[in-house]
């Protein structure tokens, strides 16, 4: 029933794996550095004399002299959702884009399969590939911890993850869109990546700003790590927003693919 995405989803496990090497990596060199961030003086001063603007983009109030601080900052907020949401995007938008490009779309369609199924089992080819970067990124945190002497709330972790996990996947919808509206698979990428990064300046200049409303079709807007990791609390309305918007780009996506002239 699904072997576009099985296929799709085989097709890239290795790149997937290879990011999540990476953000493991990232985790461990972050734990690493943190004695030494814990015992500088002054740290979280500093981090409170940042403009409101930076602040916001690396998330907001948090204690860099904590650990679950500093993974908000170095890890949660500026990689995940700025970097990896953007990767996601960037590489999604290649879903569509790059057979179109190629030519390799025809073939596809020569199969009786409708076009809308073709879009969405695009994206739920994507869905192993946030899973295992984010199990990876998690365990290398749970690992990594005891070594310095630091834990965090597992509970609070494991449905970080979760949520985290939910935000990339609207970053794949949002990319999946922008592949079906743009046919060349460069810029396609490139827009998705642009798109995501715009909505994640974007949400966090104007927060707490009389502009505040600019970011309400603004992905990041929908996921705070600083409240799940250090209060172990979720905004259920937050994050069923998120899903909705996800629902929503997918479901977006492929009535433009289906309408397309190619």
């Amino acid at each position: 029933m699904i072997e576009t995405a099985r296929f799709e989803a085989r097709r890239r496990a290795r790149r997937a794996v290879a990011v999540g090497v990476v953000m493991a990596g990232l985790v461990a060199l972050v734990v690493a550095m943190f004695p030494s961030i814990r015992e500088t003086e002054g740290i979280d001063e500093f981090a409170e004399d940042l403009p409101d603007a930076l602040s916001a983009a690396l998330g907001g109030e948090v204690a860099m002299g904590t650990i679950e601080g500093f993974l908000i900052i170095e890890i949660y907020r500026v990689t995940w959702m700025l970097i990896l949401g953007a990767y996601f995007a960037y590489a999604s938008a290649g879903f569509v884009a790059g057979e179109v490009d190629r030519g390799s779309i025809e073939l596809t369609l020569m199969n009786p399969i409708r076009r809308r199924r073709v879009v969405v089992e695009k994206f739920l080819s994507a869905v192993p590939d946030t899973v295992i970067v984010s199990l990876m990124t998690f365990a290398t945190v749970v690992v990594t911890l005891p070594l310095i002497d630091e834990s965090v709330n597992l509970s609070n972790l494991v449905v970080l993850h979760v949520v985290a996990t939910v935000y990339l996947l609207a970053c794949v919808a949002l990319g999946l869109l922008v592949s079906t509206i743009i046919s060349d698979e460069g810029r396609a990428q490139v827009a998705g990546f642009g798109l995501l990064a715009g909505m994640y300046i974007i949400e966090a200049v104007t927060r707490d700003t009389d502009y505040e409303w600019m970011s309400i079709v603004m992905i990041p807007r929908y996921f705070d790590p600083n409240t799940i990791l250090i209060d172990g609390e979720v905004d259920t309305t937050e994050t069923l927003v998120l899903v909705l918007m996800t629902v929503a780009l997918v479901w977006l996506a492929a009535v433009v693919f289906e309408r397309a002239d190619l």
